[in-house]
This record gives structure tokens, C-alpha cells and sequence, in this order.
């Protein structure tokens, strides 16, 4: 057989095995990304409106990104808090 296509089925090989390492199997779910934001936020997931859970990579690092808002008034006026977390995808870390 020719070297380079030997290098380039190895090439190949290796890099499935790199994509089957890290599947989203081992990603923590999305429940779990808001649980770990809400806790944080101290806020009741009956009041929580998520607008954004989504897996993302940022500089080569999986990430889950998500956004969320929280009613409230002031002075009789209907605002909204935002939220805007990034945690780590494999572990829940806030980043």
C-alpha cells in the first residue's frame, strides 16, 4: 500500500475514535444546566422564562449557554431580570 494513504487511514481512524470520546453522552443534560443556574440564581424554576439552552464551543471548550428572565415590578411596573450563564458541558462548572 502506498505510506500516504496508510497515514490518512490512520488520520482517519484516530479521529473517529477522538468524536466517539467525547459525545454528548458524556455532556450533562440540559435539565441539569438549569438546575445548576437557578440554584445559583436563587431563583424558583416556576419563575424562570428560558430563552436560550444551548450547547456551544467557545475557544475549543463545550459549553452550555443559557439565558433566562425573571418577572418582577417595581412600582407597579412588569420588568424582567435577565440571566446569561455559560457552564462547563462535561461538568456544570459556571464559567
Amino acid at each position: 500500500m502506498n505510506k500516504k494513504f496508510v497515514a490518512i487511514l490512520l488520520t482517519l481512524a484516530m479521529s473517529s475514535t477522538l468524536m466517539a470520546t467525547t459525545s454528548s453522552a458524556e455532556y450533562i443534560s440540559k435539565s441539569k444546566a438549569k438546575e445548576i443556574v437557578l440554584a445559583h440564581a436563587g431563583v424558583s424554576a416556576t419563575n424562570a422564562t428560558f430563552v436560550k439552552t444551548e450547547l456551544d464551543t467557545e475557544n475549543g471548550k463545550h459549553e452550555i449557554d443559557l439565558e433566562f428572565f425573571v418577572p418582577f415590578s417595581i412600582n407597579g411596573i412588569s420588568v424582567y431580570k435577565e440571566y446569561d450563564y455559560d457552564l462547563n458541558a462535561f461538568n456544570g462548572a459556571i464559567l
